[in-house]
C-alpha cells in the first residue's frame, strides 16, 4: 500500500491542530514487516494513539483512517524528531 509522502508545507499546522487522532482497533497483531503500512511511526500523536490502543487491549491497532496518517515531516525535521526520540527515555542520544 503506497502512500504519499507530505512535506509540513503540504500540510499546515493549523490543519494538524485541528485534527483529531484516529486510531482504529485491527483483530490480529500485524507483521512487524508491516508496521509502516498501517502506521506512521513519525505521527506527533504515535504516543497518544499508542496509549488508547494498549488502555483499550486491542490486539494490534492501525493509523490508516487517520488524518495524520499520510503526514510526514521533512528530512530535517525527521533528525531532530529521532534526537528527541531518543533523549526522551534513558538512552543516549542519537549521534546524527
Amino acid at each position: 500500500m503506497a502512500r504519499k509522502a507530505h512535506s509540513t508545507s503540504d500540510v499546515s499546522d493549523a490543519s494538524l491542530a485541528e485534527a483529531i487522532p484516529h486510531p482504529t482497533m485491527l483483530p490480529a497483531p500485524i507483521e512487524q514487516e508491516c508496521v509502516a503500512e498501517h502506521r506512521n511511526l513519525f505521527c506527533p500523536s504515535y504516543d497518544p494513539c499508542l496509549d488508547i490502543a494498549l488502555a483499550q487491549r486491542w490486539p494490534s491497532w492501525t493509523c490508516a483512517r487517520c488524518a495524520f496518517f499520510t503526514y510526514r515531516h521533512e528530512a530535517a525535521e525527521l533528525v531532530r524528531f529521532a534526537a528527541s526520540r531518543a533523549s526522551d527515555g534513558d538512552e543516549a542520544p542519537l549521534e546524527l
